[in-house]
């Protein structure tokens, strides 16, 4: 690729910290979350599970937007952030079901 047509990037170091403190802690609660899944029954599992899902997904989102708020471009950059959200929140509901319902067969 020829030089002129390159965009040269940079990355704030603090920001990039906080992204992995970010996914850190979002592993621990969730983790957490699901042995409460597993060990519930009935609609307190449901509550369980929908509260692990939207702070699993918050995190996840969280820590991805701060890491790609670290690396600057000399570009616009935009984000819709509301579609990443309903996303992110409903596959982070699948995993952590289909997770905990095969933890709570075996």
């Amino acid at each position: 690729m020829p030089s002129e047509t390159a965009l040269i990037g940079s990355s704030d170091n603090r920001l990039v910290g906080l992204s992995v403190l970010l996914a850190m802690l979002t592993s621990y609660a969730a983790l957490d979350l699901g042995g409460r899944i597993t060990a519930a029954r009935g609609g307190l599992r449901l509550v369980w599970l929908g509260g692990g899902a939207f702070a699993m997904g918050l995190g996840i989102w969280s820590m991805h937007y701060i890491g790609m708020l670290a690396y600057s471009l000399p570009a616009v950059v935009l984000y819709d952030w509301p579609t990443v959200l309903v996303l992110a929140d409903k596959y982070d509901y699948d995993t952590l079901s289909q997770l905990t319902d095969a933890v709570c067969r075996s």
